[in-house]
């Protein structure tokens, strides 16, 4: 009886669990949020989509940033990806954000490596290039001041003209 159990967890298991054979990553698309003064992180968002030789959909990969792994996510199709995430903006990096985008047997060897040291073999599905310009933090000076300081030199002229003409 227990042996039977077995059996058809494990057939659920074996029918369940897909794996993306030869995943081509294809249509990628970045976006970065840029304004400081409506947002307090900046969020980076990379959005693919995967053909699998044996046409497996909803299948996990995994983005590495600096040692650090993100799992994506998939739309309802299961065909569109996306990994995201977000930093404070006093901590948002700008420029060129190196992305490795990994299947799930990449990802096993990736951390399978990481507690050798040995990274030699680890080979990415796609490296995706991310580029945030930096958060748009307003004028450097604020129009009031600048208001506030065209104010007081017309007044300062126009008070010295005064003067001028009343002596």
């Amino acid at each position: 009886m227990i042996s039977i159990i077995f059996g058809i967890l494990l057939l659920a298991t074996f029918s369940l669990g897909q794996q993306c054979n030869q995943a081509k990553i294809i249509n990628v698309r970045t976006w970065t949020s840029e304004n400081s003064k409506l947002n307090i992180e900046t969020a980076y968002i990379i959005q693919f989509k995967a053909q699998c030789q044996n046409n497996a959909r909803n299948v996990p990969f995994y983005g590495e940033i600096d040692g650090k792994f993100l799992v994506s996510s998939a739309d309802a199709t299961g065909e569109t990806y996306e990994i995201s995430w977000s930093e404070p903006i006093k901590k948002a990096r700008s420029g060129e954000i190196k992305v490795r985008i990994f299947d799930e047997e990449g990802y096993g060897a990736f951390r399978k490596a990481q507690r050798s040291g040995d990274f030699s073999k680890i080979k990415e599905l796609h490296t995706v290039t991310l580029y945030h310009q930096g958060s748009y933090k307003g004028p450097s000076i604020q129009i009031e001041f600048l208001v506030t300081i065209l104010f007081g030199v017309i007044f300062y002229f126009a008070k010295s003209s005064i003067n001028k003409i009343q002596n």
